[in-house]
């Protein structure tokens, strides 16, 4: 009898010791799989991405939450002062998206010297919530400044999961 209380306990609270962790923002504490993940991308990530720029590939995806986000973006992270991931539920369930494209409308950038030239932009980043609403994070240029190595991580918050 406490055997078979302890598999139907178990199994109430959806538990394994392998399980993914993200959370589902609805307030229930379930986990959302990697996949779920990638489907925010490939939907409403690259909607998003593609009001900007020509998509070529999804190369990276992140697992999140919006209080991660949030935490992450008001850090310094360019181009948000005023995130919108402050306005969901810590818990909820985001995607981060790195798209390679092409013809990336962005801003202009600082001020460059008399004869200095700058790689165009070929990368951006999208962040992508399970209510399917996306928002631009930044655009990339891989290469620059000078001497800049490229990692995607560096485009999504220090507590999220890479899963593509």
């Amino acid at each position: 009898m406490l055997v078979v209380g302890a598999v139907v306990a178990l199994g109430a609270c959806g538990g394994s010791a392998n399980t993914p962790t993200g959370a589902s923002g609805d307030g229930s504490g379930t986990i959302r799989p990697a996949s779920a993940a990638v489907e925010l991308c490939r939907g409403a990530g690259r909607q998003e991405a593609e009001t900007v720029a020509t998509v070529q590939t999804l190369e990276a995806v992140f697992r999140a939450r919006a209080a991660d986000m949030a935490a992450w973006r008001a850090s310094g992270a360019p181009n948000d002062p005023h995130t919108p991931w402050r306005d969901r539920p810590d818990d909820q369930f985001v995607a981060v998206c790195i798209f390679d494209a092409v013809d990336i409308q962005a801003p202009a950038g600082p001020a460059m010297e008399k004869g200095e030239t700058r790689p165009p932009y070929d990368k951006l980043s999208v962040g992508a919530a399970e209510d399917a609403t996306a928002k631009l994070l930044t655009t990339i240029r891989p290469d620059w400044p000078a001497g800049k190595t490229y990692a995607p991580e560096d485009y999504a918050p220090p507590d999220s999961e890479r899963v593509k």
